[in-house]
């Protein structure tokens, strides 16, 4: 079976994802209850006992709400996280330390059949990390809780199958919003969050970058859309549009979806 990539919850209010090839099964942030977690597991057919591993971007709470939790009831899974997220977060530390191994950027693990690698993200966090997971021809790459798309990431996300990629909100929206000032700017800088602009910006050149080296359509899931600033069908609507003001047609070159707040996405294969 090919890799793949469900969504479990995505949103500024909470995030994780089920990472599948069949065989293999990891689960990328848990900022969701454990029940909703451990509920998508066992939809997919899954049992528990066979997810070898959780991956933690950062320790903001909607990436770590039941993060320990979850830790004990997956039983054989060990956690995936820097030292400066594990070490700023009180959640991590009623999990033995023997379940826990530190990455940092550029780091590269295997897990049953899937390569997993870590990179720098550029957030308002401690040694925040983005993950690509990787399968035979597959590759999965997950950019959220970014203010900017360096080198670093951008290099990860033109070389992949499928894309979740941040679109956290619309800026006029944002600027005229019921948001404090402040927190206005923390979005806006470097360390914040992708606007829907942004996105589509940043996935215009990857598939620009994809189609001249022969590689084939991208799919993406707009994730980690705020409630407040940012709605799914305007998400889409803002990166489509680029995209197609581009020359780059959906159907053909791409293949695009959201991923909602409070609703299981359909697993994504590469």
């Amino acid at each position: 079976m090919k890799l793949g990539i469900s969504s479990i919850a995505s949103s500024s209010s909470g995030n994780s994802y089920l990472i599948s090839d069949g065989k293999t099964h990891l689960i990328l942030d848990a900022g969701v209850s454990c029940k909703k977690i451990l509920g998508t597991i066992e939809s997919y057919g899954i049992d528990k006992s066979s997810v070898s591993g959780i991956f933690v971007t950062h320790e903001h709470l909607d990436h770590v709400k039941s993060i320990s939790t979850l830790s004990g009831k997956l039983e054989n899974s060990k956690v995936f996280t820097s030292k400066g997220t594990a070490f700023s977060c009180e959640k991590f530390e009623k999990i033995p330390e023997r379940k826990i191994e530190y990455l940092k950027s550029q780091d590269r693990l295997m897990s049953g059949g899937i390569s997993i690698k870590a990179f720098s993200l550029s957030h308002d966090a401690s040694e925040p990390l983005g993950f690509s997971f990787a399968s035979e021809d597959t590759k999965i790459t997950v950019v959220t809780d970014t203010g900017i798309v360096t080198d670093e990431i951008f290099e990860e996300i033109k070389t992949s199958d499928v894309v979740v990629m941040e679109a956290n909100h619309e800026v006029n929206i944002l600027q005229y919003g019921p948001y404090p000032y402040q927190l206005k700017r923390r979005i806006l800088s470097d360390k914040g969050h992708l606007s829907n602009v942004s996105a589509g910006e940043i996935i215009t050149n990857a598939i620009e970058a994809r189609k001249s080296s022969g590689m084939g359509k991208m799919k993406i899931l707009l994730a980690h859309l705020s409630t407040t600033n940012n709605t799914p069908d305007q998400a889409r609507l803002t990166v489509s549009n680029i995209l197609e003001e581009n020359g780059i047609h959906e159907g053909k070159d791409f293949a695009l979806g959201v991923a909602l707040k409070d609703r299981i996405s359909a697993m994504i294969y590469g």
